[in-house]
């Protein structure tokens, strides 16, 4: 499992990057910002690794989208363990408050504005050393 696979494995039924046209209510939508074999390579041993995790999470009305916030909130101090990396716990740093519908993010299925909230996390991603 990449470092990738195992956060998104973190949040079961995320969307990454954006939903689908099809998609229905409620729904997550995750950006991740994780090394890239280029970061990695750069000049020097780097020892680790910040990785970013927002997660963003629309529902029909602001009781929905505050109960899938919470949801999401329970990984806070979960420790993945991805082939090759060694993970610090995710950190919670920072939540917007849900937004009253906003017409920019509507579902696309019913073309309804949607109430929306803004979750971030934070860990250190050390690589492991290959041994021979």
């Amino acid at each position: 499992m990449t470092l990738r696979e195992a956060l998104l494995a973190l949040l079961p039924g995320a969307y990454e990057g954006e939903a689908p046209a099809t998609a229905s209510p409620p729904w997550k939508v995750v950006t991740l910002d994780v090394p890239t074999p280029s970061s990695r390579a750069l000049a020097g041993c780097v020892l680790t690794h910040r990785v970013r995790v927002r997660v963003t999470v629309a529902a029909a009305n602001a009781h929905a989208c505050t109960l899938l916030a919470d949801q999401v909130r329970a990984i806070e101090g979960a420790r993945i363990a991805p082939a090759g990396w060694v993970c610090s716990p995710v950190r919670h740093v920072n939540s917007r408050p849900v937004v009253a519908r906003n017409p920019q993010v509507t579902f696309p299925a019913t073309n309804t504005a949607a109430f929306y909230a803004v979750l971030e996390f934070e860990l250190t991603a050390s690589e492991r050393p290959v041994t021979p």
